[in-house]
């Protein structure tokens, strides 16, 4: 679910930059800079309605609070306990010299999956609406042409 968050986070970016190149900045860049890129670019965009800058801003509050759990799921020890239904998730912090505690049991896992699908189909529709289908599909543009693009030698 993670990674299809960031393949929405990623065409988001694409489309608001309008570029098929932005896919080549996009690569590789963590869901987090590309939700605070987006942001930025959605207030940049002027030519975009006042409305429909202030939806993707807002679908994209929910991305950045659903990966900041995924991440402390992703990046953290678990530490089961006897008698606890839950695993204790330790993570250590930048700059501090205790470690994050946090309690996840499996339904809280799975809500977190959840989530990060749910963040992901409304930031999609969000933009679609914003920017138009085809700006949508810009981030494959390059894929398209290396995988399917006129040969000129046949």
């Amino acid at each position: 679910m993670s990674s299809t968050m960031e393949g929405r986070l990623r065409q988001a970016f694409c489309a608001l930059v309008g570029s098929k190149y932005a896919a080549v900045v996009a690569g590789g860049q963590a869901a987090d800079w590309l939700i605070e890129q987006s942001k930025a670019l959605a207030d940049a965009h002027h030519e975009m309605s006042d409305v429909d800058r202030e939806a993707i801003k807002t679908v994209l509050t929910p991305c950045k609070a659903v990966n900041e759990q995924r991440n402390h799921l992703a990046h953290s020890v678990a530490i089961g306990l006897r008698f606890n239904p839950a695993f204790q998730m330790v993570r250590s912090r930048r700059h501090k010299y205790s470690s994050d505690v946090r309690p996840f049991t499996l339904t809280d896992i799975r809500a977190v999956a959840s989530e990060l699908l749910s963040a992901g189909i409304a930031l999609t529709d969000v933009m679609t609406e914003a920017v138009g289908r085809d700006l949508m599909d810009i981030s494959e543009a390059l894929f398209w042409e290396d995988s399917f693009g006129d040969d000129e030698d046949s």
